[in-house]
């Protein structure tokens, strides 16, 4: 699975970048161990992680608390 660090790009993803024919996708948000990381694609800055039992949900406008930890572990 992709991720990043950046919210707006997250939600370009979701919104702009799916194939004809997909509604909008959704935005999750977790906490990875630095163990749990795969790879890092600077040119996209996207983060390939290894997402099997990481905590993991959709996110909503009031999860600012998930976006910090994200942060802090990334």
């Amino acid at each position: 699975m992709s991720w990043t660090r950046n919210l707006a790009i997250a939600r370009d993803f979701a919104v702009n970048r799916q194939p004809d024919g997909v509604d909008d996708g959704q935005v999750w948000v977790g906490v990875f161990a630095p163990t749990q990381l795969l790879a890092y694609l600077g040119d996209e800055r996207e983060y390939l992680v290894a997402a099997a039992d990481a905590d993991v949900v959709p996110w909503s406008s009031g999860d600012d608390g998930w976006l910090a930890r994200l942060r802090r572990w990334v």
